[in-house]
């Protein structure tokens, strides 16, 4: 029957509107009576501390508005980095209070996510955060197809890059060129394959919402090619079978698909050193993301063709149509060198009330705040968007908080329990200390 909103009026400091006296009995109720409690924030701008700087605002949007803030910060007296959490997952004011000494924590790239992994057909991959991941100079994970991503490098820069899922790699002493399977590029001698394969379709129920469940996904050799099956070693991957038919890939750290002639056997060590022209040696900290945001937008959906037509295992559709208002967040590099990280929240499920804003508005409110930005790239939108930080000494989180944990109990009907701001839980984070 759902839940009674009397329960947890706490949450709604506006009041319960027409679910005074009804219970909450779909997933669009719960959003709408959280859009109903929304407030606009007053415009308000201060430096929290030496080199970090924050602006709250909201934008008019007809009858309804969407909240935003946005959060410069300078490189020569803050430091921005992307932290991972392995195979774990964490609320974002869990994950702040984590990391020591952070100021910041926002979302940073795209995830595994599924409505019950404890009812999924096969565990959760090592590997949560889609495509590259480089921790601490160590290669995490390849992308397999061409995508946008935050490269922070061992000289402390921050940059914005598109890069193609492609690179070269050392093998048995010699030079290759490598794919990522849902790339492009085609034809080189060794094709990459990892968790970002795995099959994530939405379904959409009328109660439930958009449903995800993970499949069995299983990665076949072409003919005249082998499956080398790799571990993950300090940086480097080392081959631990070699099979000719097909291998699941959901608990493997990456599967390559070789010639047979190169004779790859167990043991054998694969060093990747590049991704799209990007030296890896260089490289400290790196996740992909996208799409890049570019002034013009024609260019940005051509850019939204090139990175989110091919479903991955974290983007099964495009959350990046255009005409789809969202929450949506997004990282943009400023010509002096600062960084902004602009967050703007919406429930879009609730109609006009709270929208949310399309990709095409997110970039007009970029171009009108920094009309010469150097870069721009957009984070994981929607339920995902998030930024927790420190105020004064109080630690205040902004953001989706409508989110609702929610399942079907064994009857078919919505079952929710309110976890108030905590909001989705993520994989990686963006953080400035």
């Amino acid at each position: 029957m759902g839940y009674d909103p009397e329960k947890y009026k706490d949450l709604f400091p506006l009041g319960l509107f027409e679910f005074k006296d009804k219970p909450i009995a779909t997933w669009f109720d719960s959003h709408r009576l959280f859009a109903l409690n929304a407030v606009p924030q007053e415009k308000y701008e201060k430096f929290l501390s030496p080199g970090f700087k924050v602006e709250k605002g909201h934008i008019k949007q007809g009858e309804g508005f969407s909240n935003f803030m946005i959060f410069e910060i300078d490189l020569g007296k803050r430091a921005l980095d992307i932290e991972f959490f392995k195979d774990k997952m964490y609320y974002p004011l869990e994950a702040f209070e984590k990391l020591e000494s952070a100021k910041l924590v926002t979302n940073a790239g795209y995830f595994y996510l599924t409505d019950d992994e404890k009812a999924d057909p096969v565990a959760p991959p090592k590997v949560r955060t889609g495509n590259l991941v480089i921790e601490n100079g160590e290669l995490i994970n390849l992308p397999i197809l061409d995508r946008s991503a935050i490269v922070i490098l061992k000289d402390g820069s921050v940059n914005i890059k598109f890069l193609e899922g492609r690179g070269e790699l050392l093998l048995n002493g010699g030079r290759y060129a490598w794919v990522g399977s849902k790339s492009k590029n085609k034809g080189e001698p060794v094709t990459i394959y990892n968790s970002s394969n795995i099959d994530i379709p939405i379904v959409n129920d009328p109660v439930m919402g958009p449903s995800r469940v993970a499949k069995k996904t299983y990665i076949k050799a072409g003919p005249g090619f082998t499956l080398a099956v790799c571990k993950r070693s300090d940086g480097r991957y080392v081959v631990g079978e070699v099979l000719g038919s097909e291998v699941l890939i959901n608990d493997k750290d990456m599967v390559m698909e070789v010639p047979e002639s190169l004779g790859i056997k167990a043991g054998d060590t694969a060093e990747f050193l590049s991704v799209d022209g990007l030296n890896l040696k260089d490289v400290k900290t790196a996740v992909s993301t996208g799409p890049m945001l570019l002034p013009s937008f024609e260019e940005v959906i051509e850019q939204v063709k090139k990175e989110f037509s091919i479903p991955d295992m974290a983007n099964p559709n495009n959350p990046h149509e255009e005409t789809k208002k969202l929450a949506r967040g997004c990282l943009v590099k400023l010509k002096d060198g600062r960084i902004c990280s602009i967050v703007i929240d919406g429930i879009p499920q609730a109609g006009g009330l709270y929208p949310g804003v399309t990709l095409k508005e997110l970039v007009e409110f970029i171009k009108v705040r920094y009309p010469d930005y150097e870069s721009a790239v957009a984070t994981d939108p929607s339920s995902s968007v998030k930024a927790v930080f420190d105020e004064e000494g109080k630690v205040e989180v902004f953001g989706n908080l409508h989110y609702l944990a929610h399942k079907k109990d064994k009857s078919g009907k919505l079952e929710f329990w309110p976890n108030g701001r905590l909001g989705r839980k993520f994989n990686s984070a963006l953080v400035v200390y």
